[in-house]
C-alpha cells in the first residue's frame, strides 16, 4: 500500500509541476506552486470555448432550464416568495455574487437572489426543507465550531438551530422529525493524514447529540467526500488510497468499494461526488487519461453502483474537457439529471520571486448533465471574485 501511495504522490506532483502555468494546481482551489516553470508567460488560461457557445437545451424532464446564458445573471436581495417544491430553483453557497453568501438561482428567469444580505457569512452545506420554504445551512462558529441555521425564504429571518464543536462538512436534514445527521472532521497534527471523521445525529426536540460512527485517522490524501441520504439510509463516501474508486460506508457501517477502472478519482477534492436520491448511482469527478496525457482534464462520471458501469459526461463545444475543479454535483429528485459547478481560472506570471503567479480572473459555471446525454449543457456563468472560491449547490426537490 505504501508503494501505491508513493507512486500516486509522485504522479500527482509531476502533474502539478507540468501543468502549473495553465491549470489551477491540479484543479485545486489553491494558487499554482511557486516552483512553476521558469519560462515567462503573459497569461496562462485554461483552454475553453464553451463561454462563447450556446449550450444545447435539455428536455429530459420538466426540471431542466428553458434557456441558457453565459452572461452574469441578475442579482437582487429582495426576499423571494415562498416556494413550492417544483425543482425550479438552486440553492448556492459561495461567492456567486458580491458576498460569500447563500443565494437562490431561478433556472427559468436566471435571477440570483442573496437570501442572507445581513445574515451569517460563509454559509456552507445548504439543504432544502421538506416544504421548500426554508434552507438549512452551516456557518463557522467560535473555536472551529459549526453553527447550524435555518433561513425562512419568505421573511429571510435566520434561526439558530444548534452548535457543534467541530467543523461540519456535510449535512442531512429530516426536518419533519427534527433530526440532523452530519459528518465532521477533527484535524490531527499532520493535516489530512491524521483526520478523523465522525458521523453524528442531533435531535432538536430533545437536544440529544449522538456520535454513532467514526473513521480514521486516515492515510495521506484519503478524505471524506460526501454524505448522502438515500432510501436505504445515510451513506458516507470516501476516496480510496489509490484514487481508483470510492469507499462507501452504508447505514449498517459496512464498507463497499466502487472501482472506477480507467477513470481514477481526481484528487484534492471535497464535494466531488453525490449518491442519487434513489441510491442507485453516484455522480463523481474523474480524471481523464494518464497524467501528462491530457494534463488534469476532468469529466463527470455517472456510475451505476450495482454494475460499476460509468457514463462519462464531458461538456459541449470544441473543447470537451473540464480543466478546472468540478464541485458539488446535485441530483434531480427523479435521479435522472445532475447539476454541478465548474470553475475556470486565469493566471499571469508574477514579477518577483515571492509571487510566482498572480490570479487575474475566473469564471464560475453551472452545468446540467443528463442520464442519456454524454455532454453537459451550460446553464449559467458568474464572474469569480476570488481565487479561493468554494461553492456548493443544492437542487430544490420536485414533488
Amino acid at each position: 500500500m505504501n508503494d501505491i501511495l508513493a507512486a500516486s504522490a509522485m504522479k500527482i506532483l509531476g502533474m502539478c509541476v507540468i501543468g502549473a502555468a495553465l491549470l489551477t494546481a491540479c484543479g485545486s482551489d489553491e494558487s499554482p506552486s511557486s516552483e512553476g516553470p521558469a519560462t515567462a508567460i503573459d497569461a496562462a488560461e485554461e483552454p475553453d470555448t464553451a463561454e462563447t457557445e450556446a449550450a444545447e437545451e435539455t428536455t429530459t424532464t420538466t426540471t431542466a432550464p428553458s434557456s441558457t446564458t453565459t452572461q452574469p445573471p441578475t442579482t437582487t436581495t429582495e426576499a423571494p416568495p415562498a416556494s413550492s417544491c417544483d425543482g425550479s430553483t438552486l440553492a448556492l453557497t459561495g461567492q456567486f455574487g458580491e458576498a460569500d453568501s447563500l443565494y437562490l438561482f431561478d433556472l427559468t428567469s436566471e435571477t440570483l437572489v442573496d437570501v442572507l444580505p445581513n445574515g451569517p457569512s460563509e454559509p456552507r452545506a445548504p439543504v432544502w426543507s421538506s416544504g421548500c420554504d426554508a434552507i438549512f445551512f452551516v456557518s463557522p462558529g467560535p473555536d472551529d465550531s459549526s453553527l447550524v441555521n435555518r433561513v425562512d425564504l419568505d421573511s429571510q429571518a435566520v434561526t439558530f438551530v444548534f452548535q457543534h464543536e467541530l467543523p461540519i462538512q456535510h449535512l442531512v436534514v429530516n426536518d419533519d422529525a427534527e433530526v440532523f445527521e452530519f459528518s465532521s472532521i477533527d484535524s490531527g497534527e499532520f493535516a489530512s493524514a491524521d483526520d478523523t471523521t465522525y458521523l453524528t445525529r442531533y435531535t432538536a426536540e430533545t437536544g440529544d447529540s449522538e456520535t454513532y460512527f467514526e473513521v480514521g485517522p486516515h492515510e495521506s490524501w484519503v478524505r471524506p467526500q460526501d454524505l448522502a441520504a438515500t432510501p436505504s439510509g445515510t451513506w458516507l463516501l470516501h476516496d480510496s488510497p489509490t484514487f481508483s474508486g470510492i469507499e462507501i460506508f452504508d447505514d449498517d457501517f459496512e464498507t463497499s468499494v466502487v472501482e472506477l477502472g480507467e477513470l481514477p478519482l481526481s484528487p484534492f477534492r471535497r464535494d466531488c461526488c453525490e449518491i442519487s436520491p434513489n441510491g442507485q448511482k453516484v455522480a463523481i469527478e474523474t480524471a481523464l487519461g494518464g497524467y501528462g496525457d491530457t494534463g488534469s482534464a476532468n469529466a463527470l462520471a455517472l456510475v451505476d453502483l450495482a454494475s460499476s458501469e460509468a457514463q462519462v459526461v464531458t461538456k459541449d463545444g470544441e473543447d470537451p474537457y473540464f480543466y478546472g475543479s468540478i464541485l458539488s454535483p446535485a441530483w434531480s429528485s427523479d435521479s435522472s439529471q445532475v447539476i454541478f459547478i465548474d470553475s475556470l481560472k486565469v493566471w499571469s506570471q508574477g514579477t518577483d520571486s515571492d509571487t510566482a503567479f498572480v490570479f487575474l480572473e475566473g469564471t464560475i459555471r453551472l452545468w446540467l448533465a443528463a442520464d442519456d446525454n454524454a455532454e453537459a449543457s451550460l446553464i449559467a456563468s458568474f464572474d469569480m471574485a476570488s481565487q479561493y472560491f468554494q461553492g456548493e449547490v443544492a437542487w430544490m426537490p420536485n414533488s
